[in-house]
C-alpha cells in the first residue's frame, strides 16, 4: 500500500470543508437540512459500530493512534444525533476528554488542543492534530477538565467535520493504514472486531471500558509516583 505524508490527508479534509462552506453561504436552514440528509445516506450502523469499537479498543501511542480515535469519535458523535434510539448516548464523550489529558503529555508531536468559549455554542474542546481540528462540545463533563494545560492560544477554525463524517473517517483511516505496519494493522483491527464479537450492540459496546481510560489511569498513577 503506497504511504501517504499528513500533508495529503490535510488537504484532503480541508478542500471537503472549503467546497462545503462555498457551496452552502448564504442559505443556514436548507445548509443544516443537507448536512443532515447527507449524514443520515452516509452513516450506516456498521459504520458506527466499527468506530466506536475503535474509540474503545485504542492505546494513543502515536499520531496515527489519535487521529484514527478522533476520526472514529467524529462519527460516533455525528451517529448519535441522526439516529432517535441513541440520542443524547453520550459516554463515549468522557473517552474523548480522557484522550485529550493523554495527549497533553506532550509525548506525540503535531498534536495540541484548547478549549474555545462561545456563548451559542459553549464550551468546545478543540483537538489539533497536524493542521486537522476535531471539535466537541459537553459542559456537563467539560467541567472536569477545566485544569487540563490546555494551549492558550489556539484557536477554533469553527469548520465542522460531523456533515462530511464518512469522508473524514474513510480518508483518514487510509492515511492510518498506510502509516501502520503489518503487525499495528493486525493488533488494532483485531481489538475492535473481538469487541464486536463479544458485545454485538452499538449500545453495549457504548457502555464497555475503553482502553484510553485505562492508559490514563496508569499515566495518572505515575503522575503522582512523580510529584507526590
Amino acid at each position: 500500500m503506497k504511504q501517504y505524508e499528513l500533508a495529503y490527508l490535510e488537504n484532503k479534509i480541508k478542500a471537503k470543508a472549503e467546497n462545503h462552506t462555498k457551496n452552502n453561504e448564504g442559505n443556514k436552514e436548507e445548509s443544516e437540512e443537507e448536512n443532515k440528509g447527507e449524514s443520515e445516506l452516509e452513516l450506516s450502523p456498521n459504520m458506527a459500530i466499527e468506530a466506536l469499537a475503535y474509540v474503545k479498543t485504542l492505546r494513543i501511542k502515536s499520531i496515527e493512534d489519535a487521529l484514527l480515535f478522533m476520526t472514529s469519535a467524529n462519527s460516533v458523535n455525528k451517529y448519535i444525533k441522526i439516529d432517535p434510539k441513541f440520542k443524547k448516548l453520550y459516554n463515549f464523550k468522557e473517552d474523548i476528554f480522557f484522550a485529550a489529558d493523554i495527549l497533553a503529555a506532550g509525548k506525540i508531536p503535531k498534536v495540541t488542543y484548547g478549549f474555545h468559549h462561545d456563548e451559542g455554542v459553549g464550551r468546545v474542546l478543540v483537538i489539533q492534530i497536524g493542521e486537522i481540528q476535531f471539535s466537541f462540545h459537553d459542559d456537563r463533563k467539560l467541567d472536569k477538565y477545566q485544569n487540563l494545560s490546555a494551549d492558550q492560544n489556539l484557536t477554533w477554525r469553527e469548520v465542522r467535520l460531523q456533515p462530511h463524517s464518512k469522508f473524514v473517517y474513510e480518508e483518514t483511516k487510509k492515511y492510518v493504514w498506510s502509516r501502520y505496519n503489518d503487525r499495528k494493522k493486525a493488533e488494532v483491527s483485531d481489538a475492535a472486531e473481538k469487541l464486536i464479537d463479544s458485545q454485538k450492540t452499538f449500545r453495549r459496546i457504548m457502555f464497555s471500558r475503553s482502553e484510553v481510560s485505562r492508559q490514563h489511569a496508569k499515566q495518572f498513577a505515575t503522575y503522582l509516583d512523580n510529584n507526590y
